[in-house]
C-alpha cells in the first residue's frame, strides 16, 4: 500500500509532465485542468452558499452525493483519460492516488472495476465490487453483480451474503429471493432456504401459478430431506388445492410418493384418479348415487371381475352393470406415465383394491426399464400378505440383468419362505449370499432355517465368515496363537475383531443348544474377547484391578482406538443381562473341559472385574462372588482377594461375602484390612467375629475373647459364637504357662458353660456332639469323650441342600486313637474297618 502511495504522490506532482509526454499540447492540457479546477471551486462556493441560505430559511437541504474532494477532479478526469487511451497501469495509479486522499469516494473504484474487467482479473473485481457496494449500499444493483461474479467464483457463501444485501433493498423482487433460496439449498442450509421459499410464495403475483407450484416443489425435496414429510405434503397440498390447473405431473408424482412413504395410500388413490379425471360415468340412468359412495366402493364396483369380489349390499349394482345399466367404471388413459401408473397400482393395493390390467400392462411388458416400478408392486403385494401375485413379479425380474441383484433375490427368497417353500427359500437366500456375501441378515435368516430344517453342521458351516482382521492374517500367512502369561493367565497375541457381532452370538446359541462345549467355549471366548476389548491384551490386570476408578479408566483408555464408536454400537445388539449369561456359560463350560482351560477362565474373570460393565445393581453381587470363585479356583489369592475386598465394602452386612472372604490365607494385607475396617466401623459384629477368628488363629486369646465377648453381648443365643467362645477357653486352659493362666480350672468351667449353652441352642445332633466330644477329648477325659463319639456313631446324619454331612467317619478315627492309646488295638481297628473304610 505504501508503493501505491509513493506512485500516487509522485503521479500527483508530475501529473503537468506525464500530460506533457504524452500530448503535444501540453500547455493547452494544464490550463484546461486549471479552468476545470476552478470551475468545480466556484461550483462548491456557490453550492455552499445556496446550502447556507437553505438553512437560514428553515429547510434541510440535501448534502452532495459525491463525496470527491473538489482538487481531485482533475486527477480522476486525467484517470479516465488515460483509461480511455488504453493507459491502464496509469490510470490504476492514479486511481490509487485518489483513494489514498479520499477513500469514502465511489469514482476512483468504478474505473478500477472497468480497468479490472477489461483484464479478467475476477478476483480483483470482485473485490472492487464489494467495496463499491459498501459505500453506495442504496444500490442493490452493485450487490447483485458482486453476488454473480462470488457464484462464478465458487464462493457461495459470499454470494449468499451479496444476495442478502439486495434483497433487502428489492423486498419485492422474487427473482432475488428465488436465487437466494436455491443459493442457501446449494450450501445446504435448509432452515434458511425455506424461510425463503416462504417468503417468495406471499410476494408471488397471483398469476401465473407455475411459479408457485415449483417453489412449492422445492419447499417439498427441502422438507423431505429434513424428514418433514408431512410439512412437505402440506406444502404440495395448498399448491394443488390453489392452482390444479398449472400443477404439473412432476408435482403430482412426488406428492404421491410423499403419500406412500406416509401410508395414505386413500389420498393417493384420489389424487392421481382426481387428477387425469379416471372416474366416468358412461350410463347415468342408474339410481344410485354414486357420488354418496366412498372411493373405494366405486373402485370395487368398476374392478370386480366376479361376483365375489363386489362387496356386500353393493351386488345389484354390479349385476346392473353387467346387463347394461350404468355404472361407474375406471378409464386409464394412454398418456399415463409409467412412474404414476405404478404409484397409483401401490395405492389400490394397499387399499385392498385390485389393479386393473390397462393399468399396469405397459410395466410388466418393459421389466428391463420398468423393473423398479415392478419391484414397488412386488413390495406391495407383500405387505398386503398376497405373495401368490407378488412371486411371478420378482421372478421375472430375477431374470433380467438389470434386476438381477441381491435385494431382488431377497424379496424372492422371503416370497418362498412365508409360503412355506423352505427349499426354495434356502436357494434364494444362497443367491443373496452369493451376491452380496457380507449381508449379516440374510445369512442368520439361512442359518436359522437350516437350523429349522435340522440340517445343523450346514448352518454352523455357514455362520463361519471371518472377520476382515482375520482375513489379512491368513493372507500375509499369519496365525494368532495364544501365550500364558508368567502368572497363569491366558492372553491371545492379537485380539480378534468383526465385522458383525451378531454371527457369533448365532452361532454361539446354536452351539449351546446342542451341547457342544469346546466349540462353543471357543466361540463365547471370541465373543467376551470383543466385549472386554479394552482390557483382553492387557498383561497388568493385577495391577490394573486394585487401581482407584480415575487411574483405571486413564490405563483403559490408553487401549482404546478410533472404532470403539462402531464396536458400542455392535456391544448394544445385546442386553447385559444377555452378556452376562454368555460369560457365566463360558466359563463354566472352560471349567469343565480341564485343567488347560482354567488359564482362559481367569483371565476372562479379570478381564470382567476389570471391565466393571456387569456392576450393576441387578449383577453386582452374584458377577464379584463368581469371579472370585474363578480365582479361588485357580489359587490366584490376590484377585480373589481384591474382588471380595470391593463386593465387601459395598455390601458391609452381607454375610456371603465374609464367609468367602474366611477362605483367604491369613496375611498381613488381609488383617490390614479387617483392622483398618473395624476402626473406621467399630461396632460390627461379622467384623469383630473375623478379627476375633484371625486373633485366635495367630494366638492372640485374649484380644479373641474379648472380640467375642463384646459380639456375645449383643448376640447371646448365637450358637457358633457361644462354640468359639469355648475354644477360646479351652485354649487359654491347655496352655502350659501357668505363670499366665494361674486359675485353669476356672477356664475349664467356663468352656464347659459355653459349650453346654452351645449344645443346648443347636440341638441334639452330630455337630454338637462331635465338639463336646472333642473338648473333652483334649482336656484328657477320654471316658467322656468315648461317650460323645460313641453318640455320633449311632446319630443319623444332617442333610443341607440334598448333600449329607455326616462326620461319623470322624468321630470313629477319634474313637480308633483313643482306643490305640489305651492299648485295646483290636477294638480301635475294628472301628476303623466299620466306619472308615472306603
Amino acid at each position: 500500500m505504501e508503493e501505491f502511495s509513493s506512485r500516487g504522490e509522485k503521479a500527483d506532482e508530475n501529473l503537468s509532465d506525464d500530460s506533457d509526454e504524452g500530448d503535444e499540447n501540453g500547455e493547452d492540457k494544464g490550463d484546461m485542468a486549471i479552468q476545470v479546477d476552478q470551475f468545480f471551486s466556484e461550483l462548491d462556493i456557490d453550492y455552499s452558499r445556496q446550502r447556507k441560505r437553505l438553512l437560514t430559511s428553515g429547510i434541510k437541504a440535501p448534502r452532495r452525493k459525491s463525496l470527491l474532494p473538489t482538487h481531485l477532479h482533475s486527477v480522476m478526469g486525467n484517470a479516465n483519460l488515460r483509461l480511455a487511451r488504453g493507459d491502464s497501469s496509469g490510470a490504476v495509479d492514479l486511481c490509487k492516488e485518489v483513494i489514498r486522499q479520499a477513500p469514502h469516494a465511489s469514482e476512483p473504484y468504478y474505473v478500477l472495476a472497468t480497468v479490472y474487467e477489461d483484464t479478467e482479473d475476477k478476483h480483483k473485481l470482485l473485490q472492487i465490487l464489494l467495496i463499491l457496494a459498501h459505500l453506495k449500499r442504496s444500490d442493490s444493483d452493485l450487490w447483485l453483480k458482486a453476488g454473480d461474479l462470488a457464484i462464478q467464483l465458487q464462493d457461495l457463501t459470499l454470494a449468499v451474503q451479496c444476495l442478502s444485501k439486495a434483497c433487502r433493498l428489492e423486498p419485492k423482487n422474487v427473482h432475488l429471493h428465488w436465487q437466494q433460496a436455491n443459493l442457501y439449498s446449494e450450501i445446504k442450509e435448509s432452515k434458511k432456504a425455506l424461510e425463503t421459499y416462504e417468503y417468495v410464495l406471499t410476494i408471488l403475483p397471483n398469476t401465473p401459478g407455475r411459479d408457485y407450484v415449483e417453489c412449492s416443489k422445492q419447499m417439498a425435496r427441502l422438507y423431505h430431506d429434513s424428514e418433514q414429510t408431512d410439512k412437505a405434503t402440506e406444502a404440495l397440498v395448498r399448491a394443488y388445492s390453489l392452482y390444479p390447473s398449472d400443477t404439473d405431473e412432476e408435482a403430482i408424482n412426488i406428492l404421491c410418493e410423499l403419500y406412500i412413504h406416509t401410508k395414505k395410500y386413500q389420498e393417493g388413490c384420489q389424487l392421481i384418479i382426481g387428477y387425469y379425471n379416471m372416474l366416468s360415468e358412461p350410463r347415468p340412468s342408474i339410481s344410485t348415487d354414486f357420488e354418496s359412495l366412498p372411493l373405494t366402493t366405486a373402485l370395487r364396483l368398476s374392478m370386480a371381475d366376479e361376483v365375489d369380489d363386489i362387496p356386500r349390499g353393493a351386488e345389484s349394482l354390479h349385476q346392473g352393470e353387467e346387463q347394461g345399466e350404468d355404472g361407474m367404471t375406471l378409464a386409464v388413459p394412454e398418456n399415463l406415465p409409467v412412474d404414476l401408473r405404478g404409484k397409483l397400482a401401490v395405492c389400490l393395493i394397499h387399499t385392498d383394491q385390485k389393479p386393473p390390467e390397462s393399468l399396469l400392462q405397459p410395466i410388466y411388458s418393459k421389466p428391463d426399464q420398468c423393473g423398479d416400478l415392478m419391484f414397488e408392486v412386488a413390495e406391495a403385494y407383500m405387505d398386503a400378505g398376497d405373495y401368490g401375485k407378488a412371486l411371478p413379479l420378482l421372478s421375472s425380474l430375477v431374470r433380467t440383468d438389470r434386476f438381477n441383484q441381491a435385494g431382488v433375490w431377497l424379496k424372492h427368497a422371503e416370497c418362498h419362505h412365508m409360503m412355506q417353500d423352505m427349499d426354495a427359500a434356502a436357494l434364494s437366500y444362497h443367491r443373496v449370499l452369493s451376491l452380496a456375501p457380507r449381508h449379516t441378515d440374510t445369512r442368520l435368516t439361512l442359518a436359522t432355517l437350516y437350523s429349522q430344517m435340522g440340517l445343523t453342521e450346514d448352518a454352523l458351516a455357514l455362520l463361519e465368515v471371518p472377520s476382515d482382521t482375520q482375513e489379512e492374517e491368513e493372507e500375509r500367512g499369519g496365525g494368532g496363537g495364544g501365550e500364558a502369561e508368567g502368572g497363569g493367565v491366558f492372553v491371545p497375541q492379537s485380539q480378534p475383531q468383526f465385522s458383525d457381532i451378531r454371527v457369533l452370538v448365532h452361532k454361539y446359541t446354536l452351539l449351546v443348544n446342542e451341547g457342544r462345549v469346546e466349540e462353543y467355549c471357543a466361540v463365547g471366548t471370541q465373543l467376551l474377547a470383543f466385549l472386554f476389548r479394552d482390557t483382553y491384551n492387557r498383561t497388568d490386570l493385577r495391577v490394573i484391578m486394585h487401581l482407584g476408578p480415575r487411574k483405571r479408566n486413564a490405563r483403559l483408555r490408553e487401549m482404546r482406538d478410533e472404532f470403539s464408536g462402531a464396536y458400542q454400537e455392535q456391544e448394544n445388539i445385546l442386553r447385559m443381562d444377555e452378556w452376562w449369561k454368555i460369560f457365566v456359560t463360558t466359563c463354566q463350560g472352560l471349567y469343565s473341559l480341564g485343567t488347560q482351560h482354567h488359564p482362559t477362565m481367569l483371565h476372562l474373570a479379570l478381564c470382567a472385574y476389570c471391565w466393571r460393565k456387569f456392576d450393576t445393581p441387578e449383577l453386582y453381587k452374584v458377577f464379584y462372588l463368581f469371579s472370585a470363585s474363578v480365582c479361588f479356583l485357580m489359587d490366584e489369592t490376590t484377585g480373589c482377594f481384591w474382588i471380595l475386598r470391593r463386593l465387601c465394602l459395598r455390601s458391609l452386612e452381607d454375610n456371603a461375602p465374609w464367609n468367602f472372604f474366611n477362605f483367604l490365607p491369613l496375611d498381613n494385607r488381609t488383617q490390614k484390612f479387617i483392622l483398618r475396617l473395624l476402626f473406621k466401623h467399630p461396632n460390627n459384629s461379622i467384623l469383630m467375629r473375623i478379627h476375633g477368628n484371625y486373633s485366635y488363629v495367630s494366638g492372640n486369646y485374649k484380644l479373641a475373647l474379648s472380640l467375642y465377648e463384646r459380639v456375645y453381648r449383643t448376640e447371646p443365643d448365637d450358637y457358633l459364637l457361644c462354640l468359639c467362645i469355648a475354644a477360646v477357653y479351652l485354649s487359654l486352659a491347655s496352655q502350659r504357662r501357668h505363670s499366665v493362666i494361674k486359675n485353669t480350672n476356672a477356664l475349664v468351667v467356663q468352656a464347659m458353660t459355653f459349650l453346654h449353652k452351645y449344645y443346648t441352642v443347636r440341638g441334639h445332633c452330630q455337630e454338637t456332639l462331635y465338639n463336646v466330644g472333642r473338648a473333652f477329648h483334649q482336656l484328657g477325659q477320654v471316658h467322656l469323650a468315648c461317650h460323645y463319639y460313641k453318640q455320633v456313631l449311632v446319630c443319623e446324619p444332617q442333610y443341607r441342600n440334598g448333600e449329607a454331612y455326616n462326620l461319623k467317619c470322624e468321630a470313629a478315627f477319634n474313637l480308633s486313637l483313643i482306643y490305640q492309646s489305651s492299648g485295646n488295638k483290636a477294638l480301635a481297628y475294628q472301628v476303623l474297618r466299620q466306619f472308615c473304610t472306603i
